[in-house]
């Protein structure tokens, strides 16, 4: 699977693209279904930044 991730929060050279995460099996009642794009919004800057409390673990998918 194809994503954008951060690495640890900071700046923008946190974020990195990567090829070969593994794609996720889709659970009871729920459906696998192809992207050709994603969007990112205002919460994955908060987050890329490091929301006070929130834990993560890194390579963090965004989106």
């Amino acid at each position: 699977m194809k994503a954008a991730v951060l690495t640890a929060h900071g700046d923008l050279d946190v974020i990195r693209y990567v090829d070969d995460l593994p794609i996720p099996e889709p659970g009871f009642g729920e459906v696998r279904v192809r992207m050709k794009a994603a969007a990112l919004n205002r919460l994955d800057l908060f987050v890329r930044r490091g929301w006070k409390g929130l834990e993560l673990d890194f390579p963090h998918p965004m989106g």
